[in-house]
């Protein structure tokens, strides 16, 4: 076990160790080759993760586990603050960097909340940033950082981020980076530049005016040098009694606002909307949209269905199962089938709809029985980042589940079996009639 400065674990935020310009990655990668192999810097990372359990109606975060920190970014930095190798630490947590030759003794290992598309990290899209909470706007917050020592010969030992070390941050990096990554690969074709920059900003015990939100008009400036600008912010609220960094169904929330607000199209009124409730159809795609992109990213990053959205705020919590179309208080309210197409809807049943057209092809089906539709997750973002959904109007004014269905129809997929489904199946009045550009 390396010689750390608490025992078994990684200290955390020890940015003091890299030269100024090292707060952008694309500075940090630039001066950075994968290492040429002589020799090799081993060890594993993972981090603590609180994980939600429930009991009747109520959400508790009563679970720690340790997870593999899988993905993330691995750097070694010599006494110089040169990168002399990095890696990605493996599925199971072990990382093997290639560098240019034995470790003395007087490296450390860097892991940050950095994310480039790009091979040669050109440019940072999405950062996670130590947040100091309060009004919402511009800051110069830090990304969250933690190194570790290198053992002469390099051997780095198994290391651990505590939750006191702000593990959280890591947890909200890891999922959020699958959600870009989606995006990048669905919305944008692989085009990096179609990306707008993002930052997260959380730290445990700190809140924000707006409590959890995004913002499109608050950007980030990283650094003292300038040298990282991210256009648009989401806050998550780190308070106590609330689900902090590990209430991913309402970070996700958020994030889904993010892909609308610059991949889609959101024309919601805005407003107070509560469990349960009918609300103008416009106004309940913003919110579905968002709750569904929510569950259906996560399910994706963790490789099985997970159709409960939840959230937990000054120790009251409640849990909504789109699979299921139901929530701790009964069934969600379904569309009435003798309205027509621009009726008030329940945005948590929007999302329970998105559901169950998607499931089924990226990742098995859920327990409900089968829907009968399985579009995956490329296609519905497709039909969001379309033509026809972005510029046309059918069903209410304002983008709407039918614009979303007609788009579905339009790019090609086969229309009996998703008309049967909305119809059938989802009991939505759907015409049938798409109106396709």
């Amino acid at each position: 076990m390396p010689s750390l400065t608490v025992p078994g674990r990684l200290r955390a935020r020890e940015a003091a160790i890299l030269p100024p310009a090292l707060a952008a990655l694309a500075v940090l990668l630039a001066a950075c080759s994968s290492g040429t192999g002589v020799a090799t810097v081993r060890g594993s990372l993972h981090y603590e993760a609180r994980l939600p359990s429930a009991k009747g109606g109520e959400i508790r975060l009563d679970r720690v586990e340790s997870l593999p920190a899988a993905g993330l970014l691995a750097l070694v930095v010599d006494a110089d603050g040169r990168v002399t190798g990095w890696d990605r630490v493996g599925r199971n947590g072990d990382f093997a960097i290639g560098v240019d030759g034995p470790a003395s003794g007087d490296e450390r290992l860097v892991f940050s909340t950095l994310w480039s598309p790009d091979a040669d990290g050109a440019r940072v899209t999405l950062a996670v940033l130590d947040g100091p909470g309060g009004q919402i706007g511009t800051f110069g917050s830090r990304p969250w950082a933690w190194s570790a020592p290198v053992a002469k010969g390099g051997d780095a030992g198994d290391l651990v981020i505590s939750e006191a070390q702000g593990a959280g941050a890591l947890y909200l990096f890891l999922f959020t980076t699958a959600a870009m990554e989606s995006v990048l690969a669905d919305l944008c074709g692989g085009n990096a530049a179609c990306l707008r920059p993002l930052a997260v900003l959380w730290h445990p015990g700190a809140s924000w005016s707006c409590g959890s939100c995004f913002s499109r008009g608050t950007p980030q400036q990283v650094g003292e040098d300038g040298s990282l600008f991210l256009d648009q912010s989401i806050f998550v609220g780190g308070e106590e009694g609330g689900g902090s960094a590990w209430a991913f169904p309402v970070i996700l929330h958020e994030f889904g606002h993010y892909v609308a607000a610059n991949h889609s199209r959101d024309d919601s009124p805005g407003g107070p909307h509560d469990l349960g409730e009918r609300i103008p159809a416009p106004f309940a795609w913003s919110e579905g949209w968002a709750s569904f992109f929510a569950c259906g990213t996560f399910s994706r990053w963790l490789g099985e269905p997970y159709p409960v959205y939840w959230d937990l705020q000054e120790g009251r919590s409640f849990w909504i199962d789109y699979d299921r179309a139901a929530y701790a208080g009964g069934d969600l309210q379904r569309p009435d089938p003798r309205d027509g197409l621009a009726q008030d809807l329940d945005e948590s049943y929007v999302a329970s709809m998105i559901w169950h057209l998607w499931d089924g092809r990226d990742l098995p089906e859920g327990p409900a029985p089968g829907d009968g539709t399985a579009l995956g997750m490329d296609r519905v973002l497709a039909a969001v980042g379309s033509d026809r959904f972005r510029r046309y109007d059918r069903g209410a004014t304002g983008a709407d589940f039918v614009d979303f269905v007609d788009a579905v129809l339009c790019a090609g997929d086969t229309h009996d079996d998703v008309v049967g489904t909305v119809q059938q199946y989802l009991g939505f009045p759907y015409d049938g009639r798409p109106g396709c550009p």
